[in-house]
């Protein structure tokens, strides 16, 4: 495997489903990791302060807590989940992962994540396409090539239980 990784953005309450598929297809094809940036819409600068803390926490060796802190204080295991999710899909097909949860909604974390890592490509998901301020943020600092993702509806109908 590359040293190279693929770049994927997502909301992290966002379905990840179909975004992930793909990321990981372009990473096996490709043959370079995946790092996901799961991004909030609201309270930044709260998941900031507690992403430092748990930093903190693991640097000390209170793991549970510092995974406590990065889910949301344990009244939200949709990050835990959406991380678990990502996790096996990627131990399923062979391909490197790391993954980024509770990254404040401002694009600077993921800007200096292009910068510092060897990153061929930023992919962008459905929903963070659709927010028009983000990705044109996204387009302007990005040295790397930008791939955007449309919402496909027949794919979210078939995950929803229709045809």
């Amino acid at each position: 495997m590359s040293a190279k990784e693929i770049l994927y953005v997502s909301y992290r309450d966002e379905a990840l489903a179909e975004g992930v598929t793909y990321a990981i297809y372009l990473a096996s094809t490709l043959h370079e990791g995946l790092r996901v940036v799961l991004i909030n819409h609201d309270d930044a600068k709260q998941k900031v302060g507690d992403s430092l803390a748990a930093a903190a926490f693991a640097e000390a060796g209170e793991f549970d807590t510092a995974r406590e802190l990065i889910s949301g204080g344990g009244g939200d295991s949709e990050a835990a989940r959406a991380q678990s999710y990502i996790f096996e899909r990627c131990r399923k097909e062979g391909i490197k992962v790391t993954v980024h949860s509770g990254v404040e909604t401002g694009t600077g974390a993921v800007r200096n994540i292009i910068n510092r890592k060897k990153i061929d490509l930023v992919l962008l998901s459905p929903l963070v396409s659709h927010t028009r301020k983000l990705l044109k943020k996204m387009m302007q600092f990005s040295s790397r090539p930008v791939v955007t993702m449309a919402e496909t509806s027949g794919y979210q109908d078939t995950l929803e239980g229709g045809n």
